[in-house]
């Protein structure tokens, strides 16, 4: 009978047993009971609405092993060895079928396609030679690995190891006989494989189940007394061996092949979906970003190392994700060009120092002319005449020359420190030039904001001994002539707070201000001069006072004069300078006379003290090359050799004009008169 055929016999069955209870139950009373209303019968949403329409499937394969057997056979011959094995598991007849002796052809033809795939011995059957190399499951526990023994033609897990491998066969052999061990020592199969515990140190180790069958068979036939089926037995142990090491050398190729290929594939995998990710940041605006990143900085995020493709799904997911990256990205390159733009101006900023420092401290030749054997109209080449000094580094920096070369991070870090000098050279001294007559025409325009006196507005008003500046700001200010203010640290340097890297932005200019400002340096401007009109007032009556024209009279000119004043009820003697910039009240000095001025330069001695600076001999003038010391002690110890001076006055040397060092001005007369 059907199945169908007994389902409704069953289901006819048991509405008869609840008919006859219904009516076995029923009594007289009930006779009289008026019959109930019907139920109103519910109605439902219709069929359609009720049963979820199915996904329309596929023909079956249900019908598959029905076929005839030689087209099967052509039909399994196209799919790999990996997809046969798992064919053969999912219904017995297709079991039988590619188990059977008539499949061989289908699992030869299968196996020829794969590549270096190694010769089938006649010692396995395919299927299980199969299952060693594409299947990657112990053959003790089903645990995943990917450890494989092809001497022992077994994978095996480091958990099984120690129960089914032995490290060495005494365990074993430890009462038989010598022959014995050196005997199956020789035809055992081994492999390298995991060390006791599991261990990643590999050990040669031999499996247990071939040593006891090995053994058994040793000694079954030794007890025979039979040496010529013993030795036939060795024989053909040591050949198959000799086999099975050659079968497994060319599986470890085809193994070795297998996982180049492998990584190969994962890495195109890879390559693809971080081009497709490259290619969506891009249509997020990042692509400026991207062309100025290594080609493998995604490398860095976890969604760019993976071996798998970028869907249109999954690229919603992470899209978040790298947008956050790629500002992070974005950050750590403005950070690290901005470290490497600084060092370079660090190291640019170190070859003019030493250029500027080779240069003679006090100039002498009007004419520009070769320095030290640099070519003539050069920034090394420059003499100072028409411009005593050089600029500041802060303007030499931003020389496109220089800034072309700082700002292009293609040149490598070393290479700056060879091209450098080249590059300084390579400045035209009509850059000095130039700046010197710009950095001149502010001071002057600068003078002309203020009511000055007539001639203010004259170029050479700033040698007057009246024209001075107040520099600096905030607490840090003080006087200075000309042509100190050009070279005034108050002036050249920032004086401010460092910005950070985080803060700058993703330009070149703001690298290049990020860079000066690291350095404490800026290009020269009168951003922090002043010129001071109570100095004006105050020079001109100290002028007046000496018997100078206020009018014409340079500072040159009354330092020539070098005027001394008394201090109102002191034993003090200043200098004129001293007396100018000083807060005290005018009338509380009185110039000295001939006499005892003389005194007090006679008695004005300045033995500073310094370890970096740049000093000149001021008795060497006449030398061709003056020498310049860096040190107190060799400044002293020349004045005293070569010239005799043992009491040091700052007339005997010479400073440079960014010197940070302070003359006193005065001098202790202990009796001074009138």
């Amino acid at each position: 009978m059907r199945t169908s055929a007994r389902l409704a016999a069953k289901r006819q069955s048991a509405a008869d047993i609840n008919v006859h209870a219904d009516f076995d139950g029923v009594n007289d009373d009930d006779e009289n009971m008026e019959p109930s209303p019907p139920k109103r019968r519910k109605k439902g949403k219709g069929w359609e609405s009720t049963v979820r329409k199915g996904r329309k499937r596929g023909p079956s394969l249900a019908a598959l092993p029905s076929m005839p057997l030689d087209i099967l056979y052509e039909i399994f011959a196209l799919l790999q060895p990996m997809d046969l094995l798992h064919l053969s598991r999912t219904t017995k007849s297709l079991r039988a079928i590619l188990l059977s002796r008539s499949a061989t052809y289908a699992w030869k033809r299968s196996f020829s396609a794969v590549v270096m795939a190694p010769p089938i011995p006649d010692d396995i059957s395919i299927p299980r030679l199969a299952s060693l190399m594409f299947e990657n499951y112990c053959k003790y526990c089903s645990t995943r690995t990917s450890n494989v023994c092809w001497e022992c033609r077994v994978r095996i897990c480091r958990s099984c190891v120690d129960e089914f491998f032995a490290e060495v066969p005494s365990t074993l052999l430890i009462n038989a006989p010598k022959s014995i061990y050196k005997t199956l020592v020789s035809v055992l199969p081994n492999a390298l494989t995991f060390g006791g515990g599991g261990s990643r140190v590999k050990h040669l180790r031999y499996p247990k189940e071939t040593l006891h069958r090995y053994h058994d068979e040793y000694r079954a036939l030794s007890e025979n007394e039979n040496p010529d089926a013993l030795q036939q037995w060795i024989d053909e142990k040591k050949d198959h061996l000799k086999k099975l090491t050659e079968h497994a050398r060319k599986c470890r190729m085809w193994q070795y092949y297998q996982e180049v290929r492998r990584q190969e594939e994962l890495e195109e995998l890879r390559q693809q979906r971080k081009d497709a990710i490259l290619e969506k940041l891009t249509e997020l605006g990042w692509g400026d970003e991207i062309n100025q990143q290594d080609m493998d900085f995604l490398d860095n995020h976890a969604e760019g190392r993976k071996p798998q493709r970028l869907t249109e799904k999954g690229w919603l997911k992470i899209k978040d994700t790298m947008v956050d990256f790629m500002e992070r990205v974005r950050e750590d390159r403005i950070q690290e060009e901005c470290f490497a733009i600084c060092t370079r101006y660090m190291l640019m900023r170190r070859k003019y120092d030493d250029l500027a420092r080779a240069t003679p401290v006090r100039w002498r030749d009007p004419a520009p002319g070769a320095v030290h054997g640099a070519p003539s109209g050069t920034l090394r080449g420059v003499r100072a005449g028409a411009h005593n000094l050089l600029p500041p580094p802060g303007d030499i920096l931003i020389h496109p020359t220089c800034r072309d070369l700082l700002l292009d991070l293609r040149t490598p870090l070393f290479g700056i420190g060879t091209v450098a000098a080249n590059t300084l050279d390579s400045i035209p001294d009509t850059y000095v030039q130039q700046w010197r007559a710009r950095c001149d025409a502010a001071l002057v325009a600068l003078a002309c904001k203020h009511e000055a006196p007539r001639r203010v507005g004259e170029p050479d008003v700033l040698r007057l001994a009246s024209t001075h500046f107040v520099v600096g700001a905030g607490r840090d200010v003080g006087f200075v002539g000309y042509p100190r203010v050009l070279a005034d640290r108050r002036v050249v340097e920032l004086g401010r707070c460092i910005a950070e890297f985080g803060n700058v932005q993703a330009n070149l200019c703001d690298m290049e201000v990020l860079a000066l400002t690291v350095m404490n340096c800026q290009p020269w401007s009168t951003n922090r001069v002043y010129f001071s009109m109570a100095m004006y007032e105050r020079a001109r009556e100290i002028v007046a006072l000496v018997g100078g024209d206020a009018d014409t009279e340079t500072a040159d000119g009354m330092d020539a004069r070098d005027p001394w004043f008394r201090l109102e009820e002191s034993e003090e003697a200043w200098q004129w300078r001293t007396v100018l910039y000083s807060p005290r009240p005018l009338n509380m000095f009185k110039l000295l006379g001939e006499d005892d001025a003389r005194r007090a330069r006679a008695q004005y001695e300045w033995r500073p003290r310094f370890e970096d600076e740049d000093a000149e001999c001021a008795h060497c003038a006449l030398d061709s090359e003056p020498q310049v010391f860096s040190t107190s002690a060799l400044l002293y110890g020349h004045l005293a050799q070569e010239h005799g001076i043992s009491i040091v006055k700052p007339t005997d040397f010479v400073l440079r004009l960014h010197s940070t060092l302070q003359l006193p001005g005065k001098v202790t007369l202990p009796a001074v008169t009138d």
